[in-house]
């Protein structure tokens, strides 16, 4: 570490007082600088195997909304002398079961794209047709 007067004499220009005062650490010594700074944050997005799961959750979460939303407007096999309560929960549980149809493959789907898509994106181009010369 480099002490205040030495750094002046090293120099020879004038520092105000201020600035110094910026650049001095808790010890009255002059702090290290870095010059390339903190390292940049590791970005999830670009993990090719985090981008997957991703798209198998939000591919599950958006199959079984459409399958639920589906199923109820599909017709459905309901025993009509039921009471009214035992057909609605039979409707139910049949739009329920095609949500989770759905939410699988949409999962199994969006897993399987996501993931060839990352894995042929980091591969690097041998031929180019469009190369410049």
């Amino acid at each position: 570490m480099t002490s205040t007067d030495e750094v002046k004499q090293q120099v020879n220009v004038r520092v105000p007082e201020e600035v110094l005062a910026v650049l001095r650490g808790r010890t009255g010594q002059f702090a290290p600088r870095t010059i390339a700074g903190p390292a940049p944050p590791f970005d999830l997005m670009e993990n090719c195997a985090f981008k997957s799961v991703l798209s198998f959750g939000a591919g599950g979460a958006m199959g079984l909304f459409f399958g639920v939303f589906l199923g109820t407007t599909s017709s459905m096999d309901v025993d009509v002398n039921a009471p009214t309560k035992q057909q609605v929960i039979q409707q139910y549980k049949s739009a329920w079961r095609q949500g989770v149809s759905m939410s699988k493959s949409f999962a199994v789907v969006g897993l399987l794209f996501s993931g060839s898509e990352c894995l042929i994106e980091k591969v690097p181009p041998r031929r180019h047709c469009f190369k410049r010369r």
